[in-house]
Order: C-alpha cells, then sequence, then structure tokens
C-alpha cells in the first residue's frame, strides 16, 4: 500500500499508464509468461479486474475495483466489501468464546 500511495502522489515520476505497464505485461515477462498472461489478446490467459474510472490517467482508480473475473468467475467486490463489513459488526457482538454477548440492564 505504501507504493500505491507514493505512486497515486505522483512522487515517482512514472506515468500511470507505464506502472499499470509494469504490473501486468512487465511482470509476465519476468517470468517467461509473455507469450500467454500480461496483455488482454486472442489465445491469452487473462484475469480482469475493471475500475470505475481510467487507471492510465488517474493511478488511484486502482483502489476502485468493480467488478472481476478470475477463472472465468465474475465477482464483485463491493459485495466482498459487504459481508466483511458484518463479519466485523458479528464479530464485536460476539465474546471470545464465540457465543452471542447478552446486554444485562
Amino acid at each position: 500500500m505504501v507504493l500505491h500511495s507514493e505512486l497515486e502522489a505522483g512522487e515517482s515520476g512514472i506515468p500511470a499508464s507505464a506502472v499499470l505497464g509494469m504490473a501486468t505485461l512487465g511482470g509476465a515477462r519476468f517470468l517467461g509468461l509473455d507469450g500467454q498472461l500480461g496483455t488482454v489478446a486472442p489465445g491469452k490467459l487473462a484475469d480482469l479486474y475493471l475500475v470505475d474510472g481510467d487507471p492510465t490517467q488517474d493511478i488511484a482508480a486502482i483502489r476502485k475495483g468493480r467488478l472481476v473475473i478470475r477463472g472465468g468467475s465474475v465477482y464483485f467486490p463491493m459485495r466482498f466489501t459487504r459481508l466483511w463489513d458484518q463479519a466485523l459488526c458479528h464479530a464485536r457482538d460476539t465474546s471470545q468464546s464465540g457465543w452471542p454477548v447478552a446486554s444485562v440492564t
């Protein structure tokens, strides 16, 4: 997350489009898998992360994930966020033993 913050602040001096290229095609090249991964193209494997915005213009848009396609399955990050929030609320309402906490008045 520190790296994201530095990139968002423009402290790295690296254009957002270059950062995205390093994270996708650059990673695939490093692994020797750029013939199979790293870009969206016919015949390549692809997991997709769709965002609200244009991360090539504003790198902060990568924090606004709206849809993930991984292994042919579609996920909506906001649903997971809501489930996580519900789990946290439930955890606050239970004791360490796992039993619900009853308030005595």
